[in-house]
């Protein structure tokens, strides 16, 4: 399936669509909550995203139109290494999505950022975003982070991906 990449705030219902993706319960859990974003909430972190230099979000849409999922690329703070993640509907699990996102998030560090690592932290047990990963060229370092998860009730520990 041919994807459009397009950066946030190249439509006016952007943030919905985005607010959309991030309430799925896949998406809620992976990301360590408990609840779905509230909408007041998001939208003032969908304004200063749209501020921001270190991090660039896209929609990503199918030939129809239909927002299919998301990805984020943000340069660290040293500036050495880049950090992606991605999403995709819940109904669009499983149909190749995922890694069409990070074969387009590498060719856009490549392009825009040569000299930078590319890094994504992944939980053991999100076994289909380390696949993909895994898929298109990364490695799974020994590098580990601790963070505390609502949805996990714990601290776990992401585990470096890096290309």
């Amino acid at each position: 399936m041919n994807l459009d990449f397009k950066p946030i705030g190249t439509f006016a219902n952007d943030c919905d669509y985005l607010l959309e993706l991030k309430s799925n319960i896949r998406d809620v859990y992976w990301s360590g909550y408990v609840t779905p974003p509230q909408r007041d909430k998001f939208i003032l972190w969908f304004k200063k995203q749209l501020m921001r230099s270190d991090r660039k979000i896209w929609l990503v849409r199918t030939p129809a139109s239909l927002v299919v999922g998301y990805l984020y690329i943000t340069l660290n703070s040293r500036g050495k290494s880049a950090d992606l993640s991605h999403g995709v509907a819940i109904t669009y699990i499983g149909r190749g999505i995922g890694s069409q996102i990070v074969e387009f998030a590498i060719s856009h560090c490549h392009h825009k950022y040569p000299d930078l690592a590319i890094n994504a932290w992944v939980l053991d047990e999100n076994i289909g975003s380390a696949k993909t990963f895994l898929k298109n060229g990364f490695n799974k370092m020994e590098t580990q982070k601790k963070v505390f998860y609502e949805s996990f009730g714990k601290e776990v520990i992401l585990y470096n991906y890096k290309l």
